[in-house]
């Protein structure tokens, strides 16, 4: 079971467990216990997508707590916190002190075990120090560009123990790659730890090698009870090898889409401008909604859109509405991505009630999550991996309107060209 602390980091540690073959689902919001319960009953993956990583501490607590509390009584096997692979934290901003604390204080007071390497991301501990790859370059966390000049939590110290040792106040320990790389994985160095007294150890991690004998290392620190763990996709993945699972290495095909597909796209990454006129010539009818009209033409620009992708649909073409592309992705003006969201999903909920819609693609880091909220989604439950980083998703709603649609949630900078032509035909990976 995992808590998220943002929704793509949710569906980050979903698609590393869907490639080992664990289908998972996602709540959107606190579920009631009976759900929760159910839920696990069913999928071998369960956990909630919060919104954590922008919190304060005192906030990060009285969210997190509930949903740990109901986890505990659920006696599972493994529990993560899911954090961002560059350690996206401060003692003031998206702290792990919360989740450390109240992990001791429910699992037991040893370590709590701490891996945010994901090298298939580009992201590296070694020696507890992180390293993160920008543009084809590794780069000391503090020195990288993105993340020393992240305008909410700039990076300021790459060793981890420091980093997160601010935030519990208090020094951490460490399990180094000689630690990992050797006879007990580890066990010894994290056993010093405990009778230290320390809260939490940072793991380093540069191979996948490393990840599954970390795994290791987590599941063995729980001394038989539930295995609590603060991490990356990373310890996912390292969590799905050391449960004797195996990544899947044949590309199997998920069934093409029962009808036309909808994109809708809040987007304005080059990528995706270009993934949009790639679609076009693919055969897929564009349509512009421009999100910077006065306030008193949106509703006339919407209508005309959710109409021009309905008739679309309903004459066998493939529909994308989008925000920024065909040229205007560089020059779009700032908006609002809850009006965008709000807007795009109800472009999505007139189709899907004309009956013409089976499939949707929501294109955007930010604003794909917020469509799902929008379209009134309670969960998301994953059916198959499409391209290297999505996954095939299908709504949980209490609306039979929503309930069933598949959707594809995609990043602004995920996947080639030719990628909206990927999710219509169904190349992908299914659920094992």
């Amino acid at each position: 079971m995992f808590y998220g602390d943002d929704f793509t980091g949710s569906a980050d540690l979903v698609m590393q467990y869907q490639r080992y073959g664990f289908a998972g689902l996602i709540f959107l919001g606190e579920p009631d216990v009976d759900k929760l319960r159910d839920a696990a009953e069913r999928y071998p993956v369960v956990g909630i997508a919060g919104v954590t990583r922008a919190m304060p501490p005192e906030q990060i607590e009285r969210t997190i707590a509930p949903a740990l509390r109901a986890f505990h009584d659920l006696d599972p096997d493994f529990v993560q916190y899911k954090v961002c692979s560059t350690a996206d934290s401060s003692p003031t901003i998206g702290s792990f002190e919360p989740a450390v604390r109240l992990g001791r204080e429910l699992w037991g007071a040893r370590p709590v075990p701490v891996l945010v390497a994901q090298p298939a991301l580009g992201r590296y501990t070694a020696f507890s120090n992180h390293f993160a790859v920008d543009r084809g370059v590794v780069y000391r966390l503090d020195r990288q560009p993105v993340m020393s000049n992240h305008p909410t939590t700039p990076m300021r110290e790459a060793d981890l123990r420091v980093h997160i040792g601010e935030q519990v106040e208090a020094p951490l320990g460490a399990v180094t790659l000689e630690d990992l790389r050797g006879p007990d994985r580890g066990m010894s160095r994290y056993d010093t730890a405990a009778s230290e007294g320390l809260p939490a150890v940072v793991i380093d991690g540069m191979t996948t090698e490393d990840l599954r004998r970390a795994g290791e290392l987590v599941l063995s620190s729980a001394a038989g009870g539930t295995a609590f763990a603060i991490g990356s996709g990373g310890l996912s993945t390292g969590i799905a090898a050391a449960l004797g699972a195996t990544p899947s290495t044949t590309i199997q095909t998920i069934p093409p889409a029962k009808s036309p597909m909808l994109a809708v796209s809040g987007s304005c990454s080059p990528l995706t401008s270009d993934q949009i006129d790639r679609a076009v010539r693919d055969g897929w009818v564009g349509v512009p909604l421009d999100s910077t009209v006065d306030a008193t033409l949106w509703e006339s620009e919407l209508e005309h859109a959710k109409r021009h992708a309905l008739e679309a649909l309903l004459s066998g073409r493939s529909a994308i509405v989008y925000t920024c592309g065909e040229g205007r992705t560089r020059e779009a003006r700032p908006v609002s991505v809850t009006k965008v969201a709000a807007a795009l999903a109800r472009v999505v909920r007139f189709a899907r009630e004309e009956r013409a819609l089976d499939r949707v693609l929501i294109v955007g880091g930010d604003t794909s999550g917020h469509v799902v909220t929008e379209l009134g989604a309670h969960a998301i439950v994953s059916r198959g991996v499409v391209g290297e980083y999505t996954l095939l998703f299908e709504l949980m709603s209490d609306d039979p309107a929503v309930d069933g649609l598949e959707a594809v949630l995609k990043g602004g900078q995920v996947g080639g060209e030719d990628f909206f032509e990927l999710v219509r035909t169904g190349e992908g990976q299914l659920t094992r």
